[in-house]
């Protein structure tokens, strides 16, 4: 498999940051309307894309909305109207903000009798979906988390699940985390044109510096795009202990080379 290409930026605050992301998911948004109609792509949980998706609720073309299908990257097994819901979080601080049909929103189905029959009507809408349209999935861009741990999405270390089959949602039944999770797997996120790793904070710059300078083997350094290319964007704290190369560039928002 060719390796994609890498590309880190470090900005200097996270307005910066989500300035910058919000710059990117338009563009490609808009290259992937032109080139087939519509754009697909894959949202992160957790707490630190918010000030990204209320950025992008800003964003009233609806026009666009009307061609963009949402889908998340991963889900914790609780109620949609649980405060701990990636998909409560994504909807009060972007959908509900957006002229999007709703038909248009695809949220990992939590309403089952165990996780793995949530993971499995997942896996069927959204293999249901990509039929209905005629194409094989993929995402025109994923936005990932990174965990301390390296966990993306919700594979984590030491307990990823079975991937054999190919599936593109999987079930995650970690002792070591609160819920059990839904997750994209690799297979689906690694079929993305690009894919954007969103890093804040100073808790996060160890396992930043041994994913990306040390090479230690965690799940989101599996991530691969078969055809595509990986943005890291990454607060200055979250980036404390990378070492610029020789070749770095300035573009006046941020710090940024290519990882090679």
């Amino acid at each position: 498999m060719p390796f994609p290409i890498q590309e880190l930026f470090i900005f200097d605050n996270t307005h910066k940051l989500t300035n910058h992301l919000l710059k990117l998911w338009l563009k490609a948004a808009e290259e992937a309307i032109q080139a087939r109609g519509c754009f697909m792509v894959a949202l992160p949980g957790g707490k630190t894309p918010i000030e990204f998706f209320s950025k992008l609720a800003g964003v009233g073309d609806m026009d666009l909305w009307n061609r963009v299908q949402v889908f998340q990257t991963d889900e914790r097994f609780v109620t949609p109207d649980s405060s701990e819901s990636n998909y409560r979080i994504q909807k009060e601080c972007l959908l509900d903000f957006l002229s999007i049909p709703q038909g248009n929103v695809h949220p990992f189905v939590t309403e089952a009798k165990d996780v793995l029959q949530a993971a499995a009507l997942s896996q069927k809408h959204m293999m249901e979906f990509f039929q209905k349209i005629g194409v094989a999935p993929y995402f025109d861009l994923v936005i990932l988390g990174l965990g301390e741990d390296g966990h993306t999405a919700s594979l984590f270390p030491d307990y990823l699940p079975d991937e054999i089959k190919k599936d593109l949602v999987c079930a995650v039944e970690d002792p070591r985390v609160k819920h059990k999770r839904i997750s994209l797997t690799f297979s689906a996120i690694n079929s993305a044109s690009q894919v954007g790793f969103l890093v804040t904070g100073r808790q996060k710059a160890d396992i930043v510096k041994k994913m990306l300078e040390d090479h230690i083997d965690v799940p989101a350094g599996r991530v691969h795009p078969r055809l595509g290319k990986i943005n890291y964007f990454l607060d200055k704290d979250a980036a404390q202990k990378l070492t610029a190369p020789k070749n770095f560039e300035h573009d006046g928002d941020a710090v940024f080379w290519r990882i090679t």
